[in-house]
């Protein structure tokens, strides 16, 4: 088995210090980080850029992501919960509300696995059913075919290992503020990406004007991970060249680290995007980013 990881956690708007929360991010990261590890060496590998999300929900909150699935293709769709969530539930609908596959059974964690029929954009719905409090939930799209990614899983928990890494520093200074997650949002998304190549997570809003805090992590053959904030003009794509501000930029880190920061003044009137890119790396390398307020 590819090693364990115990990884950070954060939780609500409830002001809780990294320390409090930590435990609860660490049981969802554990469950996470062993079955997508296990499933890698069994021949599964993650779904490109964007296939790996995660997010503080409320009891009774969903949330739902676009996914472009292809026809033949045989996917793993599965969800995680803390402790606190009694029962997670999925659904999977193409592009006319139909369901193609559903887990909503009553537990802590969701799994659809289907072939897909035909090539289509499909929903993804993440739904904490029922918990005791807010807690957090990881979800995932992992596929079968073959593919140039390797060791996709292990990748995973390698750059979850160094978020546990950053914020242990950061919850050990004294003048490190109190990091939140925002309640009911897509607040980390990761995915696999060749060296040199670029994604993004846009149409971010915020609730009320914010300082935030944006952090990307790459896994260990990873030695040059960028990110940066744009405002976009509307609601709506975006360019896919990392070069493009949009809008406006609001900030960037290209220094060359395995780990990039930025903050930021969102405002709630705007849309904005999250382009995150391995700059280097031997072989793809898996890329983590997150969303904070403070």
């Amino acid at each position: 088995m590819p090693r364990t990881i115990l990884v950070f956690s954060l939780l609500l708007a409830s002001a809780l210090c990294l320390a409090q929360v930590a435990d609860y991010f660490e049981q969802v990261a554990i469950k996470a980080a062993i079955y997508t590890s296990a499933l890698s060496e069994s021949g599964w590998e993650f779904d490109g850029d964007s296939c790996f999300y995660g997010s503080l929900m409320s009891n009774g909150g969903e949330l739902s992501i676009s996914k472009y699935l292809t026809k033949g293709v045989t996917y793993d769709i599965w969800g995680f919960g803390d402790e606190d969530i009694d029962d997670l539930d999925l659904i999977i609908t193409d592009s006319d509300g139909d369901i193609i596959a559903q887990d909503q059974g009553i537990q802590e964690y969701a799994e659809c696995i289907f072939t897909a029929a035909y090539s289509d954009r499909y929903t993804i719905k993440v739904k904490n059913y029922r918990s005791s409090r807010n807690a957090f939930v990881f979800w995932g799209i992992m596929r079968t075919d073959q593919n140039a990614y390797v060791k996709s899983g292990e990748k995973c928990a390698q750059a979850l290992q160094t978020a546990v890494n950053f914020f242990n520093i950061l919850d050990e200074s004294e003048e490190t503020p109190a990091y939140k997650f925002f309640l009911d949002e897509i607040c980390l998304v990761g995915g696999i990406l060749y060296s040199e190549t670029v994604s993004n997570f846009h149409n971010i809003t915020v609730p009320n004007e914010q300082d935030c805090f944006f952090v990307g992590f790459g896994s260990d053959n990873v030695s040059d991970v960028d990110i940066k904030v744009c405002q976009q003009s509307s609601e709506g794509g975006i360019s896919s060249e990392y070069s493009d501000n949009e809008y406006r930029l609001v900030g960037q880190d290209n220094s060359s680290s395995m780990v990039a920061v930025v903050y930021g003044y969102l405002d709630s009137d705007y849309y904005y995007a999250l382009k995150y890119r391995n700059y280097k790396s031997d072989e793809s390398g898996f890329i983590f980013t997150l969303m904070m307020t403070y």
